[in-house]
């Protein structure tokens, strides 16, 4: 199944004029006017409206909608981790915005920081992908219920020319590799430096979202975290490394991210396919993760 997403500027007045062209693609829900489609998305689910199992030119299509202000949020603040996640994997790009583009870019630039402080000193480039495809499933209540347990290691081998062009620039001279000190080794690995100043660097530029977790989970002042002064940074990346467990602080920042908006996707998609479609497109899910 192809999946499209459209950033748009006003997501009201597109699914207004997309309901008069394509009523069929909604569900009921769209009874209720387009605002009614954008309120769900917005304030119950992770943005995002989803018309799922949509006929186009002889194959199934899905596409979602987020306006381009929430698409904007995502991908600098890890607010949501919902389509900002989806863009650590490779996408095809039907329209450039320099604004997204820079946005996508920094985006990319956070995934690589995380996916390095989740690994050792040494490593494979497949765990590398692994690690950094990996953090928008973190905290997913889909996976191991509806979603096969190994998507991601599927993803990062279909994906594989993809991710090493997506993330060339980042790894060769991004400022996360430099600040792990990263280097090609024999056998296809990489070393990174692992020293608590190095760490610190990486936690330090992680997204606004995550570091407020991390300070709340240290119980530091937020307006010193995710508030995005560099010397709060600063003070709570040096918390995090020095605790001795930044790595269980991470994951459970980004899988905290990623648990609530999968929650209010999930609850919002049944409104936004209806009961029957809804059930149709879980009970698929469900199928592939248990026959993986």
């Amino acid at each position: 199944m192809l999946d499209f997403i459209f950033a748009v500027d006003s997501p009201i007045d597109w699914h207004h004029e997309n309901i008069q062209m394509n009523r069929a693609h909604y569900s009921s829900l769209a009874y209720l006017g387009a605002s009614a489609v954008v309120t769900n998305a917005e304030c119950i689910g992770a943005g995002v409206h989803f018309n799922t199992s949509v006929p186009w030119q002889d194959q199934t299509i899905k596409y979602g909608v987020v306006g381009a202000d929430v698409l904007l949020r995502d991908l600098r603040t890890w607010d949501t981790l919902y389509i900002a996640g989806r863009l650590h994997k490779p996408v095809l790009h039907l329209r450039r915005d320099a604004e997204l583009s820079a946005a996508a870019e920094a985006n990319l630039a956070a995934a690589l920081a995380a996916g390095l402080l989740l690994l050792p000193s040494r490593f494979s480039t497949e765990e590398l992908f692994c690690a950094v495809c990996g953090l928008s499933y973190l905290g997913d209540v889909r996976m191991g219920l509806a979603e096969d347990k190994n998507k991601v290691q599927r993803i990062v081998a279909g994906s594989a020319p993809g991710l090493h062009a997506l993330y060339r620039a980042h790894l060769e001279q991004g400022q996360e590799a430099a600040a792990a000190r990263l280097q090609r080794a024999p056998g296809g690995t990489w070393v990174q430096d692992t020293t608590v100043e190095s760490r610190q660097r990486l936690v330090a530029s992680l997204p606004p979202g995550v570091l407020e977790r991390l300070a709340a989970a240290l119980e530091l002042p937020l307006g010193g975290g995710g508030g995005g002064s560099c010397s709060g940074n600063r003070a709570v990346a040096e918390a995090v490394v020095l605790s001795g467990q930044h790595k269980q602080l991470l994951q459970a920042a980004i899988g905290g991210i990623v648990r609530g908006s999968s929650r209010r996707q999930a609850v919002a998609g049944f409104l936004m396919a209806g009961g029957a479609r809804s059930a149709a497109y879980v009970w698929k899910k469900v199928v592939k993760a248990w026959q993986s």
